[in-house]
């Protein structure tokens, strides 16, 4: 049994760099009282700096994968991109328990340290096929673009559905929350970090084919069958934010400050 520790583990707030955390609590035989991001608040305990090492963190993915199977890897990986709470800590207790019961992890649904996993991975899945649809393109300069405010960190299991959808197309894609863009051309796309993203103002073809695509919202709808309630539990109020229906043409989709988007592509 691993013995817990009163220390706090720091890391980069990569899965990188989570899964290096791993390695070392496996290797040191113990269990943080902790693992938090180094931008995160500390708590009034001893921490401990772990840096990121990739060869350490193929490490466990492959020993997660051997012992376990594919399909748990890949449950640990989506987890990471969860709002799940205290999200670094429950995904250690789920990587140690599933090293030992092996795929069976997989079944055990109402398993205590499983189960809040499964929970807020099927929620991500869920947020992410919303956005799916959910999410609206506007155009300038000859390049879409499309701003997103979502819980979980979804745009990594969005940028092959767009990618494939627009394969001769240039676009961005800015998850407002995470502060992170899908940019893609040709069909090739990079996620990038990015501090914040301003949308152009519309030109005179863009608020045209805005105002087309309301009053084509408008006259599909009844009056007399108006339900807004029925409305909001098949489209929440959340979504609409950036959705071209319900912005007056005249004006962007919202955002923050001044772009600045780091990264290569």
């Amino acid at each position: 049994m691993p013995e817990s520790v009163d220390v706090c583990y720091l890391y980069d707030g990569s899965y990188d760099g989570f899964l290096s955390c791993v390695f070392e609590s496996y290797r040191r035989r113990e269990t943080p009282a902790a693992i938090l991001p180094e931008d995160a608040p500390h708590p009034l305990c001893p921490t401990r700096p772990i840096p990121s090492d990739p060869a350490l963190a193929a490490r466990v993915t492959k020993g997660l994968s051997e012992k376990a199977g594919s399909r748990t890897e890949a449950t640990v990986r989506f987890a990471f991109l969860t709002i799940l709470p205290d999200k670094e800590m429950r995904i250690l207790a789920f990587i140690r328990k599933a090293m030992k019961t092996g795929p069976r992890i997989l079944r055990m649904m109402a398993d205590d340290t499983a189960y809040p996993v499964y929970r807020a991975v099927a929620h991500m899945r869920e947020e992410a096929h919303l956005f799916t649809g959910f999410l609206r393109f506007s155009e300038a300069d000859g390049m879409l673009y499309a701003v997103i405010d979502p819980k979980n960190r979804v745009l990594p299991l969005i940028a092959d559905h767009f990618a494939d959808r627009f394969p001769r197309e240039t676009f961005l894609i800015f998850d407002k929350t995470h502060r992170e863009a899908m940019l893609c051309r040709n069909g090739e796309y990079a996620l990038i970090a990015g501090e914040d993203f301003t949308p152009p103002p519309p030109d005179r073809t863009e608020r045209e084919t805005r105002a087309l695509w309301t009053r084509f919202f408008e006259t599909l709808s009844i009056a007399e069958r108006k339900n807004p309630l029925c409305q909001r539990t098949h489209l929440p109020l959340r979504y609409r934010t950036y959705m071209t229906e319900f912005l007056s043409p005249e004006k962007a989709p919202p955002s923050g400050g001044p772009a600045q988007l780091t990264g290569s592509f």
